[in-house]
């Protein structure tokens, strides 16, 4: 996981809960030493610098899921690591599409763009839920809820 902030946070609990074991990576000191504290692998640094990247054992990921804001920074990532292997899955994040073909080519499988996954949930909840006050009632305690969980896991805004 590259990136705890916003969107790591909530794919590292699931990962968690899975048993499935990971890794984070991040640039913030006081969120890796959070998740030290908490007993999950981490490591600071930048994904820009390659020499950082050559120290960590990226070859032996089975996915590599990026959520950093910074459209270069993960092509730089993605560049390197693919030049290292082939091997992982890489899913990175982008919140405009001018860069989209450019992680494309870099070899990134699938870019998340957050905006659209809002949109795409939302018109879930629209198909899948009656259009009544209980139902956004429900869907705000659940929000609470999961704000709560990740202010209690380490990292809030």
């Amino acid at each position: 996981m590259i990136g705890y902030h916003r969107i790591g946070w909530k794919v590292c609990e699931e990962l968690a809960k899975k048993k499935i074991k990971f890794a984070v990576i991040d640039y913030n000191p006081e969120a890796i030493s959070k998740l030290k504290h908490r007993g999950i692998s981490a490591f600071f640094g930048d994904v820009a610098d390659v020499e950082f990247l050559d120290s960590i054992p990226l070859e032996k990921a089975k996915i590599i899921i990026s959520t950093i804001p910074e459209p270069d920074d993960q092509k730089t990532m993605v560049s390197h690591v693919r030049k290292i292997t082939k091997k992982p899955i890489i899913i990175t994040n982008l919140y405009h599409n001018m860069f989209l073909d450019d992680l494309y080519e870099a070899g990134a499988n699938y870019v998340m763009m957050p905006h659209l996954l809002g949109g795409q949930w939302m018109s879930e909840v629209l198909e899948n839920h009656p259009w009544t006050k209980n139902t956004f009632k429900k869907l705000k305690k659940e929000q609470k809820e999961e704000m709560k969980m990740r202010y209690t896991m380490g990292t809030h805004e």
